[in-house]
């Protein structure tokens, strides 16, 4: 307790303080460039593709611990055919994802920098294209984690270091008379960005 002009009030716990004062937890406006890289195989309906490095970016506004942004990113993918006896070819396509994301940031006031941990939560549409033809277009949902690290007070810019999950339904035409069989295509992918705001 501390007492102001001979009132008493609560102190505020020494970290919480100076993060309600940092560039991260004001009211402003933000922009993010990344690198991304997969992390594990992605299934687009019988075929298994990998990732190549892609970019990803995102614009958008914080209120306290939490930003909302809307994105894009483009991904490069390649499946190869292992077995061609059943006419099976290697593949190169792209996917172009547009979507939305929000994220919950904790973190502290430095000296001279702004260090936060965040949790992310999002939902896109993913448009797959594969060169010589061929089209798949699927909704998807994420969780994401990572760090941050800025230096600056009314314009600031710095990294943003995370990994991203992704869950999207992949679904198996079927063969005349069954059912569809449908299941989720789970992801990872690295991401490494430069993190600008004001």
């Amino acid at each position: 307790m501390v007492a102001v002009g001979g009132t008493c009030c609560t102190a505020l716990p020494p970290l919480l303080s100076p993060w309600r004062a940092s560039a991260l937890a004001r009211p402003h406006w933000e922009a993010t460039v990344a690198a991304t890289l997969g992390l594990s195989t992605i299934t687009i309906d019988d075929l298994d593709a990998t990732a190549s490095f892609g970019v990803l970016a995102s614009l958008g506004h914080t209120l306290g611990p939490i930003r909302v942004a809307a994105e894009y990113s483009l991904t490069p993918i390649r499946h190869d055919a292992w077995f061609t006896f059943d006419g099976d070819v290697d593949r190169e396509g792209q996917i172009h994802r547009i979507g939305a994301s929000a994220r919950a940031r904790v973190g502290m006031n430095l000296d001279v920098m702004t260090t936060a941990l965040y949790l992310e939560l999002g939902a896109g549409r993913e448009s797959i294209r594969w060169r010589g033809g061929g089209a798949v277009s699927r909704t998807d949902a994420s969780l994401g984690f990572g760090w941050e690290l800025v230096g600056g007070a009314s314009r600031f810019a710095g990294w943003d270091v995370g990994v991203r999950l992704t869950a999207a339904p992949t679904s198996h035409a079927p063969a005349k008379g069954q059912a569809l069989d449908s299941t989720y295509d789970l992801n990872a992918m690295l991401l490494l960005g430069a993190l600008l705001g004001g």
